[in-house]
């Protein structure tokens, strides 16, 4: 097929692929004057705020920052070992693909299991062009991304003529001119902005693609996001708990990500944004489900108002508490003039081959991530974070196709 301005790069039959790490967050603690760097607490049944769970959710889905590959267009991926970074590396994997890990030179953290690992200094931007030279595409993964960090990886991916770029976007909405308001959505779309800024056409040698999902359903339903919280035992419905919301299982945005690197999506999806999901749901409705598949009764629902949550959330902001940025999230999904409820106006399911979840499907998710019964003995939860700062460990991939052993 022609592959329009990218045919100029000589396809190869291989994968390579780059993995930034990522395995902690800035967190605030109060130490005199000093800001100081600490590892996630385990949750307990006692987690002090809702946005702090969400906080660890957050940085569990993300913690793998950077994924190359190399593929039938020799990609080049950028991603993190966290449950999201592990689900993209497998699938992969899976798609026949063999995945190299790159981290920082400074770095002691082991890497997952069966890959080779390459040190580098990722803030150093000769070092990047070097490693994403003859790489084809790079996915950014990093939690609570900065433009400031993914401008380095963007500049050095034009320098090196990567040929698709894939920002850390993987959120709900990202189309609304209000979401730039969002402290939790600012970088992301000063990130977007930069990208359209330096690729202004088709004719550059590198594009952008990024891929926004909705809610992580796993870790929603275990730490109970949208509704049903199985540790708590309580629901929460936002705005009345009957606005429709996207939901994604990470399974499947790991699959998304291997359908847009297939030939006849890479180039239709350049220089613009893909939206999924794995199901639509509603906080009453998967209140619902919930309850009948693990036999709890969540009793009366506590009813927020977004507006007044976000009033509230302002305030905790300005006495420094950085967990409030979380709450954000509402606004995004079911505030008036962010789009969250419009997100399948650019949903993307049918051209990448991937269904969305009917009743009875949502049902079967919910009892293969929670089981038939949950006892909230496993997550993390995060006190005082600092949500617009992150530490990055490099990680990049090389990878190359497996051969087929033929059959003789």
């Amino acid at each position: 097929m022609s592959l329009g301005p990218l045919a100029s790069h000589k396809i190869r039959p291989s994968f390579c692929a780059i993995i930034l790490f990522s395995t902690c967050m800035r967190l605030r603690e109060e130490d005199g004057t000093r800001w100081r760097w600490r590892r996630l607490a385990k949750l307990s049944h006692e987690a002090h705020t809702l946005g702090n769970v969400m906080m660890a959710m957050v940085e569990h889905c993300m913690r793998m920052s950077l994924i190359s590959l190399a593929a039938p267009l020799s990609r080049n991926l950028e991603l993190a070992t966290g449950a999201l970074g592990s689900h993209i590396a497998s699938a992969l994997s899976a798609a026949g693909h063999e995945v190299t890990a790159i981290q920082r030179k400074d770095s002691d953290k082991p890497a997952p299991a069966g890959l080779k690992v390459i040190k580098v200094d990722y803030q150093n931007k000769d070092e990047l062009i070097s490693t994403f030279t003859g790489q084809d595409v790079v996915i950014s993964a990093v939690p609570s991304p900065q433009l400031t960090s993914e401008k380095i990886i963007i500049d050095a991916c034009l320098a090196a003529s990567v040929k698709r770029f894939i920002p850390s976007e993987y959120t709900t909405m990202m189309e609304s001119p209000l979401t730039i308001n969002l402290p939790i959505a600012k970088e992301k779309v000063l990130i977007r902005q930069y990208l359209n800024s330096v690729i202004q056409d088709t004719s550059s040698p590198t594009a952008w693609t990024s891929l926004n999902t909705g809610a992580f359903f796993d870790m929603a339903l275990k730490y109970g996001i949208l509704g049903p919280n199985p540790i708590t035992k309580k629901a929460v419905f936002h705005d009345g708990g009957d606005k429709e919301i996207a939901v994604s299982l990470l399974s499947d945005i790991a699959t998304a990500i291997v359908k847009l690197l297939e030939p006849t999506n890479f180039e239709a999806a350049a220089n613009q944004p893909v939206y999924v999901c794995s199901a639509v749901v509603t906080e009453r409705g998967l209140t619902k489900i919930v309850s009948e598949v693990l036999g709890v009764d969540f009793g009366m629902p506590e009813d927020v108002e977004v507006k007044k949550l976000i009033e509230e959330s302002e305030e905790r902001l300005k006495r420094g508490d950085m967990s409030a940025i979380i709450d954000y999230y509402y606004l995004m999904m079911y505030g008036e003039g962010y789009l969250g409820g419009e997100f399948m106006r650019w949903n993307w399911n049918e051209r990448l081959g991937l269904r969305i979840m009917d009743e009875g499907e949502v049902r079967g998710a919910v009892r293969e991530v929670l089981g038939d019964s949950f006892d909230g003995s496993s997550g993390a939860a995060i006190r005082n974070i600092q949500g617009d700062d992150q530490r990055c460990e490099i990680g990049a991939l090389k990878g190359e196709k497996k051969k087929q052993k033929k059959k003789k």
